[in-house]
């Protein structure tokens, strides 16, 4: 099995001081440092006329502290039009902050051919609302499947009498009453469904005589899920702030009966 990159944006926090110049980030202590791969930080930039070679430092500094120091500097070419920007961040510097008692800290872009200022602003945002926020790569390493006294099974499509097995469903969000969801837009849903066979296996077997003797035999087996995975989404909530949310245990990729 591969390694799997999974990417986690971090919205700036509003930070009062100097909102212009500075952008303050909390970083999420769930994030495993060996598995962190890459950061940036990413933003738009409005034209510069005439076109001209630019410079574009990231500079950081710590909560409380007033100097700033350099974690990353991109060479680019000024765009004719409002563009999309990624600055690599130093990602040992990034451990650093993550590993720190309170992982946050102050960022700042400095453009040094034309004053920052007139080029970057929070207004200028992407498709899902993003403007200026922090991105990184996280390595999910493979894992190992489980051996499992069940029999695992994926439905077939349009195949009725099937054993318990996982059955999906293509949906958007909007379908299913959940407009303010930016991204993504369609999801895959998966359930457990189908019927369970008293000879599915030794242990089903024992599960389904012991329910049985225990019930007087009035309860029928129950399809149901065992391993399941995550939705990470981008909604837009009442203040109209763009924020992210892990939903768990919503796409069921192994059933059993019991």
């Amino acid at each position: 099995p591969h390694e799997k990159i999974e990417k986690r944006y971090i919205f700036e926090e509003i930070h009062t001081q100097n909102p212009r110049t500075e952008h303050l980030f909390i970083l999420p202590q769930s994030i495993s440092l060996r598995n962190l791969n890459n950061v940036f930080l990413s933003f738009f930039m409005r034209p510069v006329l005439p076109r001209k070679r630019l410079t574009v430092d990231i500079m950081a500094r710590d909560i409380g502290s007033e100097t700033f120091y350099n974690i990353g500097t991109k060479q680019m070419r000024s765009p004719s039009e409002v563009e999309h920007f990624k600055v690599e961040l130093d990602i040992e510097v990034v451990k650093r902050w993550l590993d720190s008692s309170t992982p946050s800290v102050i960022l700042s872009i400095v453009c040094h051919e034309v004053d920052s200022d007139f080029i970057i602003f929070h207004e200028d945002v992407d498709s899902h609302g993003r403007s200026i926020l922090m991105e990184m790569e996280v390595v999910s390493p493979p894992q190992r499947k489980k051996r499992s006294h069940y029999d695992r099974m994926t439905c077939k499509v349009n195949e009725p009498n099937q054993e318990c097995c996982p059955n999906s469903n293509v949906v958007t969000f909007a379908s299913i009453g959940m407009d303010n969801v930016v991204s993504p837009t369609i999801v895959r849903l998966s359930w457990c469904a189908g019927i369970c066979k008293l000879n599915q296996s030794f242990l089903a077997l024992f599960s389904g005589i012991t329910r049985k003797v225990m019930t007087d035999g009035k309860v029928d087996r129950c399809c149901h899920g065992i391993e399941y995975e995550h939705i990470d989404i981008m909604y837009v909530n009442e203040k109209k702030e763009v924020k992210s949310e892990r939903i768990y245990d919503i796409v069921a990729t192994d059933c059993a009966c019991s």
